[in-house]
Formats: C-alpha cells, sequence, structure tokens
C-alpha cells in the first residue's frame, strides 16, 4: 500500500489565511501532500490547492481577489468594527448581543450575511468542478444540523460543499443538501485529522490556527458563562483531534481578528515560518513513520 501523507486544516476564519504559508513551506521543502482535509476555512484553502495543486498560483488568486474591489467587506468589516473583544468569536457574539444587533437581524433571517453574498464572494476564489475530480484527495468537513453527525464530503460540487463546511452559525446560513441543513465543520470536527487518516493518510500533519481559551479569572454573568462553555466545548474536541496527529502545529495569530482578511501577507509568513521552525522534527518522524510502515507486522 502507497504511503501518503495527510494535511488537516482546522478552521479559524481570517487566520486561516496561514494555512497557504504552511503548504507552501511544505511543498519547498519536498512533503508531498497527497491528501487534504479541511474544516471551515480550511476546507477554502484545501478546495483550492487540492483542485490546482500550484501553491503559488492558489496565493496570488486569493491574495488578488482580497486586494481587488470585488471582495465584499461590507458585512465582515461590520462584524469586525463592531466587536470590542477581538480575540473570540464567542466575544463578537456577545457583543451582538448586548448591542441587540444580533438578535434584530436573527430574528428576521437565519444568518448574519445571506446566502447570496455568502456564495458570490467563494465563486470569486473557489475552482469549479467537483471534488472527486480533483488530483489531491479531499475530504470537506461539515456537521449536519439535524443529525448533529459530521458530514465528509469527498464528492459533490465544490462550491456547495466548501459553503457547508464554512457556515458559521448566526453568521452565515445553513447549506441545504441531501435533505438536511449543514453549519460549519469545526463544531464538530475543529482539524479534521481523523478524516485524513480515514481517506488513508499514513502520516498526518495537523495546523491549527484558532486561538486558545482566554484562562483569566474575572466576573462572568449567565451569558459569559453559556458561551465561555460552548468555546470549552470546541477546545476539547481540538485537543482529541490534534491527539491523533503525527505531528500536530499552532500557528500564534492571535492578535489578528478572526474577520481581518486584509492581513493575508502576516498570515502566510507565520504560516510558512511555524512549518520551517519545525521541519528537522516533520522530516525526522516521517522518516521512521515510513521505515516502520515496511517492516513486517
Amino acid at each position: 500500500m502507497t504511503f501518503k501523507i495527510g494535511l488537516a486544516l482546522g478552521g479559524g476564519a481570517a487566520r486561516g489565511l496561514a494555512h497557504l504559508g504552511v503548504i507552501k513551506a511544505l511543498v519547498e521543502e519536498g512533503i508531498p501532500i497527497d491528501i487534504i482535509s479541511g474544516t471551515s476555512i480550511g476546507s477554502i484553502v484545501a478546495a483550492i490547492y487540492g483542485a490546482n495543486p500550484n501553491i503559488y498560483e492558489a496565493i496570488d488568486r486569493i491574495a488578488e481577489y482580497i486586494h481587488s474591489p470585488l471582495f465584499d467587506r461590507a458585512r465582515l468589516d461590520l462584524i469586525k468594527e463592531s466587536s470590542l473583544e477581538p480575540q473570540s468569536y464567542f466575544g463578537t457574539l456577545k457583543k451582538y448581543v448586548k448591542t441587540g444587533l444580533f438578535f434584530a437581524v436573527s430574528l428576521r433571517r437565519n444568518s448574519f450575511i445571506s446566502e447570496e453574498t455568502f456564495r458570490k464572494n467563494l465563486e470569486q476564489i473557489l475552482p469549479k468542478g467537483h471534488i472527486e475530480e480533483c488530483p489531491i484527495k479531499l475530504g470537506l468537513v461539515s456537521m449536519n444540523l439535524n443529525t448533529a453527525e459530521e458530514e465528509v464530503s469527498t464528492s459533490g460540487e465544490i462550491i456547495e460543499k466548501v459553503m457547508a463546511s464554512c457556515a458559521i452559525p448566526g453568521i452565515f446560513p445553513p447549506i441545504e443538501f441531501e435533505n438536511s441543513k449543514f453549519v460549519d465543520g469545526s463544531w464538530i470536527n475543529p482539524v479534521p485529522v481523523s478524516t485524513a487518516i480515514n481517506l488513508g493518510a499514513k502520516f498526518t500533519i495537523a495546523i491549527d490556527v484558532a486561538p486558545g481559551m482566554d484562562s483569566r479569572d474575572k466576573e462572568l454573568n449567565g451569558f459569559d458563562i453559556t458561551l465561555k462553555a460552548a468555546e470549552g466545548s470546541r477546545s476539547i474536541l481540538k485537543s482529541i483531534s490534534l491527539s491523533k496527529a503525527d505531528i500536530a502545529l499552532s500557528v500564534d495569530l492571535m492578535d489578528i481578528h478572526w474577520a481581518d482578511f486584509t492581513q493575508i501577507e502576516r498570515c502566510i509568513e507565520e504560516g510558512e515560518l511555524t512549518i520551517r521552525n519545525s521541519i528537522e522534527v516533520i522530516k525526522k518522524k516521517l522518516f521512521w513513520k515510513k521505515i516502520k510502515s515496511r517492516l513486517p507486522i
């Protein structure tokens, strides 16, 4: 059986642009990528690179779009500027609840940003076609809102399955297909290492771009406690996911707001640096894992 290397790309909104730097460094260091699993922003990068394994074209395509007039930042800028607690999605949500803005919007429709705007933006950067046609095997993770189960898409229309994987609850609308509704995969598998393994990876590299929890001791009200508990659940899920990887790396982008896509150059640099700083460990573990795989059981 062929020894395959899998790359698991986690969620983290704009911070996930660091995944581009991660892939760039791996390619330049001669580490092949046979399988990519992605959730949320990780699924966007996975789909773009998986459909056309040229990381330089992928970076240029995304950077050109972000810096162009076509990039519809209106709603994301509103989210960014409205937040007094920029480190956390839950902090942003709390701000909305305090001001009444979130309830005012969510009581009238199922998301802050419409599906039309969501699709229009992703269509500018995502390749057309189907997942099963991609030269690199892909597994895009979303959560089935009807059953609370993980959905791993290895076939189907790229745009539809990526939208499902990126549909942050309350911010983007659930995506409907196969008689179910699907939302952001990071709610059930924040860094989909298990997906890469199930797709045949014998060596997995996991990339975490989401910040850790705020552990400061401070007075909490009831709503604070609810949000912190939800954030804690996702943190535990992420820890479980990362423990399954041969290499688990975190990219430090705590000072970048989750909706600030304008700092793409900085994100790419940090992603690349994370790999460069760990490349000897990666190569050593990869070497011995390959040796072990050839030994008779």
